[in-house]
């Protein structure tokens, strides 16, 4: 239901659905399922990819999220996070650790430096 919503999005959120594998798709509605649609709305609206092969591309390391089991007793962090306007700040596994990605335009050099700090 979520996947068929993202799907039919007015603003046409991916770009050839129908282009989608059935590994992919299942993949997705996982995490849907795991309740990251905020997450992956976020991230396809801030990405400048056009093609179903590249939306894939920026969507799977949030996707790779899912596939960790959880207990529902488990801590479950946040996977994303407004701080201020403007800011959007994204948690991602990769390869080796996770990747904290701050985008928006509020997300400068001035910004990050106090972040660092």
């Amino acid at each position: 239901e979520a996947l068929t919503a993202m799907v039919k999005e007015p603003d046409d959120l991916l770009a050839t659905p129908e282009h989608l594998f059935e590994r992919q798709i299942l993949h997705l509605a996982a995490s849907i399922h795991a309740d990251f649609t905020p997450l992956i709305v976020a991230t396809l609206q801030e990405t400048c990819a056009i093609s179903m092969e590249s939306q894939w591309q920026v969507m799977l390391p949030i996707l790779v999220g899912t596939e960790q089991p959880q207990s529902p007793t488990s801590y479950r962090p946040r996977r994303m996070l407004r701080p201020v306007a403007g800011m959007v700040v994204r948690r991602e596994m990769a390869p080796d650790g996770w990747l904290l990605r701050f985008t928006g335009p509020e997300a400068i050099g001035p910004l990050m430096d106090l972040m660092m700090d």
